[in-house]
């Protein structure tokens, strides 16, 4: 956990001026959906994204549950 907020301040937060109240909850709302999670790899997961992680995840769950797939 601490390495995300050490890159969120490197990449989002240092040098910005923030304007009003909402806006730095807006901006790291947007970092966490539109790139931590969606873009940036990640090395726990192998080196990819944690949408593709998740992706491959259920893909993975659906095979093992579904009685008409083949082993």
């Amino acid at each position: 956990m601490q390495s995300f907020f050490t890159l969120l301040k490197a990449e989002r937060v240092r040098g910005r001026v923030r304007w009003t109240r909402d806006a730095p909850m807006a901006d790291m709302f947007d970092y966490i959906e539109q790139f931590y999670n969606t873009i940036r790899s990640h090395s726990m997961l192998g080196y990819i994204s944690l949408v593709v992680f998740a992706k491959k995840a259920e893909s993975a769950q659906l095979a093992a549950t579904d009685p008409g797939a083949r082993h």
